[in-house]
């Protein structure tokens, strides 16, 4: 199924230092207002480059996405 949604992405930044080993594989951040979303489920594609969603949070008003760019 395919469906667009709206999703703002940042690059992670590199000098944060955190003990989540999926924060520190993954290479980008994303919120967006869609709940429906899944990690390891789905895939967001923006401007030519694919995603991989390795984890989501939708407990608050934006879900917050950890994204990893696929090869």
């Amino acid at each position: 199924m395919v469906k667009k949604i709206k999703v703002a992405v940042y690059k992670t930044d590199d000098m944060h230092m955190v003990a989540s080993e999926k924060y520190m594989r993954s290479t980008h951040s994303g919120l967006t207002h869609c709940k429906e979303i899944k990690a390891d489920e789905y895939r967001l594609i923006r401007n030519g480059t694919v995603y991989e969603i390795t984890d989501c949070n939708t407990e608050g008003r934006l879900t917050n996405l950890l994204l990893k760019v696929v090869e």
